[in-house]
C-alpha cells in the first residue's frame, strides 16, 4: 500500500488483512478488519393508516390516528417530521400515535446502519375524533309559541352536518335508523313524535343523537259552538235577547279563538269563552278557533238581536165611555182598547193589583166585572224587556132600575086609588149621579125631571111614566103611574022632593 488509507473497497462484507515489512526486511504480523461497505441510501419507508374509517378505506381520513410505518429495514433507525420536514421527530417502533384532530402532511425517513438516508415518505392525513350532533328546528313551529314544537307543517330542518357527513334519523326511539336524505325531515304522522338525529362524519365518526319532540297536527279544529247565555225572546231560539251575552263552546283545549262583529273585517281576540258588550240592535257575530298548532276552524255565525230597553207603557182607553163625560171612567161597555203595542211585544192585564197577570189577545179586553175595577197592562216586547204598568180605573154599570112613583098624597077613598087633590108625584129609587126623564104623552115626549117630584099635572086622568139614565148612561125601563087629580068639587043641587 501506499499512503495510509485503503481506498475503494467494494459494497458489500469485505475482510481486509494489512502487514508491514520494516527497512530491515522484516515482515509484521498480519491485522484484519472486517468491514461492510454500504453506500447505498435505503428506500422510503411506506405510511398507511391503521385504520382509516372514512367512507372510503383510501380517503386517508380517520378517527384513529395511528400510522403504521413498514418498509424500514433491519437494524435502521426512522424519524418523521408533522411541519414539513423543518422538525424531524425520532420515531420508536413501527408507528406514529397520537395525531390530534387535524389535517397532517405526515413525512417519514428511514436511517440504515450505515448512515444512509431514506427517501421521504409522504402521507396526506386528516384525523378526526368527534362528531358534533345535529341541529333539529321545525321548518314552521306554528303554535301558539315558537318553541312548543307543536305545527300544522311536520317538517324538521336538519343543521349543523359536517361536510361530506350522513346522517340518519329514527322515529322508534332508536330501533330503526334510517338514511336521511338534503337537509330535511318530512312526512311525519299525525300526533306526537320523538325525532332523533345522528350524523356520521367522513372519519366515520357517530355523532351523539340530537332529539325533538314534534306534535303534527294538519287537521283544523271543528267551528265552535256559539248560544246566547240567555235567550228571552218569544222563543229560545230566535236569537232575540235582553242579554247581549254570548257562551262559546266546543274550543280544543290549548285552542285561542277570535270573533268579528263586522263580517270578517275585523277579528279580536276573544278569552274566556264568552263574548259581552254586542251594541244595541240587529248583530252577526262570527267565532272562529285556532287550535295549538295554528290550525283555523270554519267559522260559526249567530245572528242575535240585543235589546235592552223596555217598551214604553200601553195606552188603555174605554172603547166607549158611556158615562156623563168622555173621561170619567164610567160605562156600560165594558171594552178597553189596548194600543201603543210594539210589533212582536205580548201583553198581559191584571184585574186584581197586580198579584195576577193574565195573556191578553188582540188589542182589547172585554169582560169586566160590574162595578169599580183597576185595569192594569204592561207588554213584553220580543226581546223579554217588561213595560212600565199602564193603569185604568173604570166603572162597569149595564143596568140601570126603573124610578119608584107615587103620589105625595092621595087623597081618594083610599090611599091606593090614585086619585088625589095633589097631583104632586115623587119620584124615588133614583141611582146616586142619574138623570131622570118623565112623559105625560105615553112616550112620545120626555122630560127633564129636576129634584125628586114631578108637579103641575093637569086636573084629570093623567098616565105619569118616568125612567132614569145612570151615570153610565144606561136607561131604565119605564115606571108608570096612573093618577087622577081632581082639585075642585062642584055645588051639590038641592030640590023639594
Amino acid at each position: 500500500g501506499t499512503g495510509t488509507q485503503i481506498t475503494g473497497l467494494a459494497e458489500g462484507a469485505t475482510t481486509v488483512q494489512v502487514r508491514q515489512t520494516d527497512a530491515a526486511g522484516n515482515v509484521s504480523p498480519v491485522a484484519t478488519l472486517n468491514v461492510t461497505v454500504d453506500t447505498a441510501a435505503p428506500a422510503a419507508p411506506s405510511l398507511a393508516l391503521e385504520s382509516d374509517t372514512g367512507v372510503s378505506a383510501s380517503d386517508s381520513i380517520t378517527s384513529n390516528g395511528t400510522i403504521n410505518i413498514t418498509g424500514l429495514e433491519t437494524g435502521a433507525s426512522w424519524q418523521y417530521s408533522l411541519d414539513g420536514g423543518t422538525t424531524w421527530l425520532d420515531g420508536s417502533g413501527t408507528q406514529i400515535t397520537g395525531l390530534a384532530d387535524g389535517v397532517y402532511a405526515i413525512q417519514v425517513r428511514g436511517l440504515d446502519t450505515a448512515g444512509n438516508v431514506s427517501p421521504v415518505a409522504t402521507l396526506n392525513v386528516t384525523v378526526d375524533t368527534a362528531a358534533a350532533a345535529p341541529g333539529l328546528a321545525l321548518e314552521s313551529d306554528t303554535g301558539v309559541s315558537a318553541s312548543d314544537g307543536i305545527t300544522s307543517n311536520g317538517t324538521i330542518n336538519i343543521t349543523g352536518l359536517e361536510a361530506g357527513a350522513s346522517w340518519q334519523y329514527s322515529l322508534d326511539g332508536g330501533t330503526t335508523w334510517l338514511d336521511g336524505s338534503g337537509t330535511q325531515i318530512t312526512g311525519l304522522a299525525e300526533g306526537a313524535n320523538t325525532v332523533q338525529v345522528r350524523q356520521t362524519d367522513a372519519a366515520g365518526n357517530v355523532s351523539p343523537v340530537a332529539t325533538l319532540n314534534v306534535t303534527v297536527d294538519t287537521a283544523a279544529p271543528a267551528a265552535p259552538s256559539l248560544a246566547l247565555e240567555s235567550d228571552t225572546g218569544a222563543s229560545a231560539s230566535d236569537g232575540i235577547t235582553s242579554n247581549g251575552t254570548i257562551n262559546i263552546t266546543g274550543l280544543e283545549t290549548g285552542a285561542s279563538w277570535q270573533y268579528s262583529l263586522d263580517g270578517g273585517t275585523t277579528w279580536l281576540n276573544g278569552s274566556g269563552t264568552q263574548i259581552t258588550g254586542l251594541a244595541e240592535g240587529a248583530n252577526t257575530v262570527q267565532v272562529r278557533q285556532t287550535d295549538a298548532a295554528g290550525n283555523v276552524s270554519p267559522v260559526a255565525t249567530l245572528n242575535v238581536t240585543v235589546d235592552t230597553a223596555a217598551p214604553a207603557a200601553p195606552s188603555l182607553a174605554l172603547e166607549s165611555d158611556t158615562g156623563a163625560s168622555a173621561s170619567d171612567g164610567i160605562t156600560s161597555n165594558g171594552t178597553i182598547n189596548v194600543t201603543g203595542l210594539e210589533a212582536g211585544a205580548s201583553w198581559q192585564y191584571s184585574l186584581d193589583g197586580g198579584t195576577t197577570w193574565v195573556d191578553g189577545s188582540g188589542t182589547q179586553i172585554t169582560g169586566l166585572a160590574e162595578g169599580a175595577n183597576t185595569v192594569q197592562v204592561r207588554q213584553t216586547d220580543a226581546a223579554g224587556n217588561v213595560s212600565p204598568v199602564a193603569t185604568l180605573n173604570v166603572t162597569v154599570d149595564t143596568a140601570a132600575a126603573a124610578p119608584g112613583l107615587a103620589l105625595e098624597s092621595d087623597t081618594g077613598m083610599s090611599a091606593s086609588d090614585g086619585i088625589t087633590s095633589d097631583g104632586t108625584i115623587n119620584v124615588t129609587g133614583l141611582e146616586a149621579g142619574a138623570s131622570w126623564q118623565y112623559s105625560l104623552d105615553g112616550g112620545t115626549t120626555w122630560l127633564n125631571g129636576s129634584g125628586t117630584q114631578i108637579s103641575g099635572l093637569a086636573e084629570g086622568a093623567n098616565t105619569v111614566q118616568v125612567r132614569q139614565t145612570d151615570a153610565a148612561g144606561n136607561v131604565s125601563p119605564v115606571g108608570t103611574l096612573n093618577v087622577t087629580v081632581d082639585t075642585a068639587a062642584a055645588a051639590p043641587g038641592l030640590a023639594l022632593e
